[in-house]
């Protein structure tokens, strides 16, 4: 079976921004075949539409899957591996800022929306076993997640990378192009 990628945007995220675009193609010049979702209601995430989702449309996952999880997709990422049979285990999960218990300026609406995904059950022991390998990245100067975020990774046991002057991966930190992100997909 050839590998495959999946890439999960974030709250208000589309699948052609940011970062990646660049990443797909870098990817499928690799042999990957790549799928990049548009998450449901990306502007109000909520985790039983997200998760259900990406039961649906993330079919077959073995060896050659990695998940690439971005902000509040990074969660959905986890989400969805802890529903995956025992027997199943996919190659790596790439967690990008993933914003698991805080977001910095949210709103009293904002919060209401994202308290379900900072109080939703991760069952550690299932997910360790879902992945051969766990790598998570943070910015140093994230406006939106803080570094206080990657303390759910290292219960997984993930490898912590901490960039900088990488603010939140995204369109509006123009950021375009990640080359340690895809350095670490491919590496064996």
């Amino acid at each position: 079976m050839a590998k495959r990628a999946f890439l999960i945007h974030g709250w208000g995220g589309k699948p052609g921004g940011g970062f990646r675009p660049w990443l797909k193609k870098e990817l499928e010049k690799r042999g990957y075949q790549v799928e990049t979702f548009a998450m449901p209601e990306s502007e109000t995430p909520q985790i039983e539409k997200w998760v259900p989702f990406l039961v649906s449309n993330i079919t077959s996952p073995d060896e050659e899957t990695v998940i690439i999880g971005h902000s509040m997709g990074a969660v959905a990422a986890l989400l969805y591996l802890q529903k995956l049979s025992e027997s199943i285990k996919i190659d790596k999960v790439i967690l990008i800022a993933g914003s698991f218990k805080k977001i910095n300026e949210l709103t009293p609406a904002k919060k209401l929306i994202a308290k379900p995904w900072f109080q939703a059950e991760l069952d550690y022991e299932k997910i360790k076993n879902s992945a051969k390998s766990i790598i998570a990245f943070y910015s140093d100067d994230d406006p939106w997640v803080p570094i206080e975020n990657a303390e759910i990774p290292k219960k997984l046991g993930a490898k912590i990378i901490i960039e900088h002057n990488m603010r939140h991966y995204n369109e509006e930190a123009g950021i375009k192009e990640v080359p340690d992100i895809l350095k670490e997909i491919i590496s064996e």
